[in-house]
């Protein structure tokens, strides 16, 4: 009897440690796949005071120019109006107070103050439907696409005055 129960419980153990070996695996791929992101992420706590950064991976400081070092433990931006388009710090002030998520585009700085056009998203984490502990900021550099589709307005607009005036020729 006693070596039958010391099997069961061998036998569990080892399902309990197969199962705890496969959240440790899933858990470095979801670290590798942020830390190795093209986007910028980093999340904030709610409840430290100052809300704080908790994280920021390395995109985080190709796209802000402020490293790991220079932004985890002070207050995001985001949470002291540190936007300086009100549009864009409307409608994420809205979310926070919704604890909603809301993605916005506007110009924005670097660390070494050169301008660049900038897609914010944030989300709170919200876990078994009590208020979020967490935000989560992905922030992405724009700016080759923005200046792609000002090109592109430009060369329609360039189209269709030729058009235009081809028109205005066969008539004439």
């Amino acid at each position: 009897d006693l070596e039958k129960r010391v099997q069961d419980r061998t036998e569990s153990l080892q399902l309990a440690r197969d199962e705890l070996t496969q959240k440790i695996n899933d858990l470095k791929m979801l670290g590798a796949v942020v830390d190795k992101s093209y986007f910028a992420i980093s999340i904030v706590d709610l409840q430290s005071p100052g809300i704080p950064q908790i994280y920021v991976n390395p995109a985080f400081t190709k796209v802000t120019g402020f490293t790991a070092e220079q932004s985890i433990g002070n207050q995001c931006r985001i949470f002291h109006d540190g936007i300086a388009d009100p549009d864009a710090m409307n409608q994420i002030n809205l979310a926070l107070e919704n604890n909603s998520a809301c993605t916005v585009e506007f110009i924005d700085q670097r660390q070494n103050g050169e301008k660049f056009w900038n897609r914010l998203s944030i989300f709170p984490v919200i876990i078994e439907d009590a208020l979020p502990r967490h935000y989560v900021i992905f922030q992405h550099d724009i700016s080759a696409l923005k200046q792609a589709s000002a090109e592109r307005e430009t060369l329609l607009q360039e189209i269709q005055e030729n058009q235009r005036l081809q028109s205005l020729g066969v008539l004439v």
